[in-house]
Formats: C-alpha cells, structure tokens, sequence
C-alpha cells in the first residue's frame, strides 16, 4: 500500500521450499527479513545518536563509544526483501494498520488501494492515458480516472513524456493548463464569456511542438521577447483573425 514511508513494520518472508532450506546449515533464520523506509530511518537514527561520528586527536573516542559501535554490528537487521509476490509466505508486525493487499496488475497499487481509490484492480491504466495507476496515485498526483486531469485537452501520459511519475524539464505538467505560464492552455482550451473561442498551443493535441505550433514548455517560443499569447493576439490583429484561432501562427 506504499505506506512504508510514514509507519514502522518489519517482517519476515519464509523461504518457498522451508524444509530445504531448514535442513541446510545456515546462521540465523531461514529465509529473509524486511523494513520498512520508516523502520530503516528509525534505526539510522538510533545507531548516530549511540555513536559519535566526529573525533579527533584531542576529542578521542572513549570506551562506551566504542562498545556501542560494536553493538550496532553484532546481530544487526538487515533489509533484504525489496517486492513480495505471490506465493510467498511472510509474517509482518507494524505499529499501525497496514493496506495490504494484492498487485494483481502490477501497476504499483495493490487491491486495497485500487479499491479505495476505484480504479479497476485487473487493468494497469484504468484510464488509459499511458501512465499506470499507482504512478498516478502515488507519485505524479494525478487523477487515475481522469485522462486529462488538467483539461487542457493533452493526455496526462503524454505530458508526463517519459511515464517515470516526474515533472521535468522539457516536459508539460499534467496538474497545470499552462505549463509555461504564457497565457496559452497547453493543449486547446476553451475561452471567452460563453466559452465560444478555442485557442491553445499543442494545436492537434499529441504532446510534439508541430510547424506552426508555439512551444508549451516555453513562454516566448520564437525568443523575440513577447510572450505566446500576445504573439496570438498580434496574429489576430495583423490578419483579422485568420488562421489564428488556435494559435496555429507560424514561428519565425
């Protein structure tokens, strides 16, 4: 349920063949333990304040520094279990309720959050804008039932070119109309009183900058110094409307 970050828990995941692996010698548990990013950070936290990382010649560790190093090594817990799948056998203990569940798609998010969420737990992209359900949910914030959850007329999956979840340079945002803040949607939105006027930059709306299209990523796209939108009202103004309704002017 992706909630690792914010509560502690750790487990451990029994081997697929136990009997095997008991008869095998080995030190320790059969199998393999697991933390979760909270657990991990707790316990970084607690080995700094058990032992000081800065000495010197005139500030030499003492004893009881030293004592406690050594304690942080000897039978230390490591993290070894990253993705469950099914089939595996693992018994959890955690400070707080847990959202577990099955990733029957393998789209990020298990059962219990598709169900929270209603998003359809056997399809990877229940909108099918090109970006799986848990990237929506869990890192880019978009809405995974929602193809274009800005409405600026651009798939979320083709703003967020890549797919990694990531706004970044050289991409649009799928939570914002107007990227580049130019006065321009980056699709084609609807303006005016009665919504009458369409006008916008991504013209036929495939996340590419095609002839005759100016740049949503950048607000002066012909780098003469005025911004898009007023390069759409110049264009309006110079050719009485013509071929300017969608700001489909070409770039000098």
């Amino acid at each position: 349920g992706q909630t690792g970050e914010e509560v502690r828990y750790w487990g451990y995941c029994f081997p697929e063949n136990f009997a095997a692996a008991v008869a095998k010698p080995k030190e320790g548990f059969p199998g393999r333990l697991f933390l979760s990013e909270k657990e991990r950070a707790v316990r970084r936290e607690e080995q700094l304040k058990r032992f000081r990382q800065s000495f010197s010649i005139y500030d030499r560790p003492v004893a009881e520094d030293l004592l406690n190093e050594t304690r942080t090594v000897r039978g230390k817990v490591r993290h070894q279990v990253e993705l469950f799948h099914g089939g595996m056998t693992c018994y959890v203990m955690t400070e707080a309720p847990l959202a577990i569940g099955t990733d029957l798609d393998g789209d990020g998010a298990n059962t219990f959050v598709e169900k929270s969420e209603k998003t359809d737990p056997l399809k990877k992209d229940t909108d099918g804008d090109g970006l799986d359900d848990g990237t929506e949910i869990f890192l880019i914030n978009t809405q995974p039932k929602v193809r274009d959850t800005d409405g600026d007329g651009v798939l979320d999956g083709l703003e967020d070119y890549n797919r990694n979840g990531i706004s970044e340079t050289g991409e649009t945002n799928p939570l914002e109309r107007d990227s580049d803040r130019d006065g321009l949607c980056d699709g084609v939105c609807a303006y005016g009183r009665l919504f009458k006027e369409l006008r916008g930059e991504d013209v036929n709306l495939n996340g590419v900058v095609d002839e005759g299209e100016t740049d949503p990523r950048k607000a002066d796209s012909a780098g003469d110094g005025i911004f898009d939108e007023q390069e759409y009202f110049n264009c309006i103004l110079e050719q009485e409307g013509r071929d300017c309704k969608y700001s489909s002017f070409p770039i000098q």
